[in-house]
């Protein structure tokens, strides 16, 4: 047996059940999925957007089974950030922007940093003068504890170091690529 909820009556076959729901007034406004009939077309609205039940896309209104199902929506459709849940305006952006979830690990910065020291430059940009920093700007002598600092400082334009050719960061840059390349 088939039963229909609002009308509180039951119908021999789902079959039967569906075309009761077609024919009748009182489901002009009717939520299948839940199973309740509405008065007008605002009251239905109102109801899918309120109900716990209904997980609706806010850009562009399609209506999932689930939270999950939505969520796999927006992130394959609306380029949204699952951990963040930020959009963005195109799967490229979104590709960037999720490499600043990944886990950093100290592992690689001891491991640049091990290359560091053994670069013939070391003595440029290495730090003697602060026990808690390893690294120092080559030109403004601004220490640093990890050497991706000392090029993130040189590439804001802070000061006037530069990684042009033959300058102490650009021969370590060379360095490190002729190492990781080994």
């Amino acid at each position: 047996m088939s039963y229909c909820g609002p009308c509180n009556r039951q119908f021999p076959t789902p079959s039967a059940l569906e075309q009761h729901r077609q024919t009748s007034n009182r489901h002009t406004y009717d939520c299948r999925r839940c199973q309740e009939a509405f008065k007008s077309r605002s009251a239905r609205s109102q109801h899918i957007l309120n109900s716990p039940k209904h997980n609706i896309c806010a850009d562009c209104s399609m209506d999932f089974n689930t939270p999950e199902q939505l969520l796999q929506h927006d992130v394959a459709k609306h380029n949204m950030c699952e951990p963040c849940r930020s959009y963005f305006d195109s799967p490229s952006n979104l590709r960037n922007h999720q490499k600043t979830h990944m886990r950093k690990t100290t592992e690689y910065n001891e491991y640049v940093a091990d290359i560091a020291f053994d670069c013939h430059q070391a003595g440029m940009y290495t730090c003697d003068d602060y026990p808690d920093f390893d690294f120092k700007c080559p030109t403004c002598d601004t220490p640093f504890i990890f050497m991706s600092a000392v090029l993130q400082h040189v590439e804001s334009d802070c000061c006037d170091e530069t990684l042009a050719h033959g300058r102490p960061l650009a021969k370590f840059l060379r360095f490190l690529r002729s190492q990781m390349s080994s």
